[in-house]
C-alpha cells in the first residue's frame, strides 16, 4: 500500500470528489477502496439517487451542467426554469432541520454548490441530468416546475461511473478497488 500517495476509503459522492481532487492536486497514484457490492456503492449518494442541490441564478445557469437538455427532454426549457437563490436554499435547509443547522458550515456549502457542480461536470467528467421527473409537470409540451417543488437545483450525476473511468481495478478479481498512475 506504500506505492499510493493517496488511499480514499468508500467510493460516494465526497470520497471520489476527494480521489478527483487528489489527482488535480499532482498526487501520481490514488487508491479508492470501496467495502460495498456493486449494487450497493455510492455512500449516501446511493440513497438519494445522485441527486445534487445546488444554487443558482436564472435557468441559463444550469445550460453548461446540461447542455443538450432542451434537445433530449422534450419540453424542457432553460427559460422556465426559476432561479434557486443561495437565499432560498437556505430557507429551505433552516426548514427541514427545524433551524438546527450550522449557519457558517451551510453558507459555505450552498455558496460553493454551484462551483463545486461545475467542477464535477468540468474536471470529474460526471454525466448530469435535469430530475425532471421528480417534480415538474407537464403543461402542453413544456416541462414546467411543479407548484409544490422546485425541480430544477436537483440533478442525478451518475458519479460512480464517470469518477471511476480511468482508473484501473486494483486487484484482479477485485471490483471493488481502483487505482490510477
Amino acid at each position: 500500500m506504500s506505492d499510493f500517495d493517496v488511499i480514499v476509503v468508500g467510493a460516494g459522492n465526497a470520497a471520489l470528489a476527494a480521489a478527483n481532487s487528489a489527482r488535480e492536486q499532482g498526487a501520481q497514484r490514488v487508491l479508492v477502496l470501496e467495502k460495498a457490492p456493486e449494487k450497493d456503492r455510492g455512500g449516501n449518494t446511493h440513497y438519494s439517487g445522485g441527486l445534487l442541490r445546488i444554487a443558482f441564478n436564472t435557468g441559463e445557469d444550469l445550460r453548461p451542467l446540461v447542455p443538450d437538455a432542451e434537445d433530449v427532454d422534450d419540453g424542457f426549457l432553460f427559460e422556465d426554469v426559476p432561479s434557486y437563490t443561495e437565499d432560498e436554499f437556505m430557507a429551505d435547509l433552516m426548514r427541514v432541520t427545524a433551524g438546527k443547522t450550522d449557519q457558517t458550515l451551510a453558507k459555505i456549502l450552498i455558496g460553493k454548490s454551484y462551483e463545486t457542480i461545475r467542477w464535477m461536470k468540468d474536471y470529474g467528467g460526471i454525466p448530469m441530468e435535469p430530475a425532471i421527473s421528480l417534480s415538474a409537470i407537464r403543461v402542453g409540451n413544456r416541462v414546467k416546475a411543479a407548484p409544490h417543488a422546485r425541480y430544477a437545483p436537483f440533478f442525478r450525476s451518475h458519479t460512480l461511473t464517470a469518477f471511476t473511468d480511468g482508473m484501473e481495478e486494483f486487484s484482479p478479481g477485485c471490483p471493488r478497488a481502483w487505482a490510477t498512475g
